[in-house]
């Protein structure tokens, strides 16, 4: 999709026009293709990938030209700011599928598995703005939900795997102790990686005088806001038309299906 949004741009004779396009996926149909726009922003919902291939429609090209007037600039920018989704970060439960780590770090998830560990591996961490201001108060709130929602929910800690020159926040601000050895992550583009993990248990015993335990257990959340939140019928519903019928290790309906709070809501307290 680089490729057509560049060719495209270059037909039309004009850099500064944008682009939504789809590749292989949606003119497959394949029924959760994504439409691509801006050299790597995305529109997953609803699979508007495939709806483009089905109508033949490879791109589109477009340049606007004209401003609307907004009535009150003060209020839009402050309701902009306040629905737009920030920060995220994923938390994926050990299972019957494993983890995404798995097919770089097996035999390390293994040894701790063999200790009786149930383990949740932290991914997809992503921030939306180009700059940092801001970003530290965001992600110590999310943090909180995060070790905490996975302590009550019965795990016995965390793993993750990050580019070696992240993992020194991580080791000094989240108290990470290394778990494997630099590797090359094939499902990212074959980057640099180095496994981290942290133990709850450790963390309580060792590392109570640490100064950041109180940004982590300093205020208890309430139950209500640690809550897993399930997939309604109708969502199962609607992804289960896209599953394979001959994939047979995660039949919809299972308790696989559940995720944890989504940010802002019940969770209210993280930005």
């Amino acid at each position: 999709t680089y490729e057509v949004e560049e060719l495209l741009k270059e037909e039309v004779g004009d850099k500064r026009a944008q682009v939504i396009s789809i590749g292989p996926a949606g003119e497959n149909l394949v029924k959760f293709a994504c439409v691509m726009n801006d050299r790597g922003s995305t529109a997953g919902r609803c699979g508007m990938g495939a709806v483009m291939g089905s109508k033949k429609l490879k791109a589109v090209v477009a340049r606007g030209n004209k401003k609307f007037p907004v009535a009150d600039e003060a209020a839009f920018k402050e309701a902009r700011e306040k629905m737009s989704e920030k920060l995220k970060f994923s938390l994926v439960a050990d299972g019957e599928l494993g983890l995404p780590m798995e097919c770089v770090y097996g035999e390390e998830l293994d040894i701790c598995r063999a200790r009786g560990l149930w383990l949740a591996e932290v991914s997809c961490l992503a921030d939306r703005r180009q700059h940092l201001r801001g970003f530290f108060p965001v992600f110590l709130r999310l943090s909180r939900l995060l070790v905490q929602f996975a302590m009550y929910q019965g795990m016995d800690g965390l793993v993750a795997a990050v580019h070696p020159k992240h993992a020194r926040f991580y080791k000094r601000y989240m108290c990470f102790l290394p778990m494997g050895q630099q590797k090359s992550y094939p499902t990212v583009r074959h980057r640099p990686a180095v496994a981290l993990w942290l133990e709850f248990s450790r963390f309580h015993s060792e590392l109570r005088c640490h100064r950041n335990y109180e940004v982590f257990f300093g205020e208890q959340l309430p139950e209500t806001q640690l809550q897993p939140c399930f997939m309604s019928q109708a969502e199962r519903e609607y992804f289960g038309a896209m599953i394979d019928p001959s994939f047979k290790l995660a039949p919809l309906g299972s308790e696989d299906l559940g995720f944890g709070p989504m940010v802002g809501e019940p969770a209210s307290h993280v930005a």
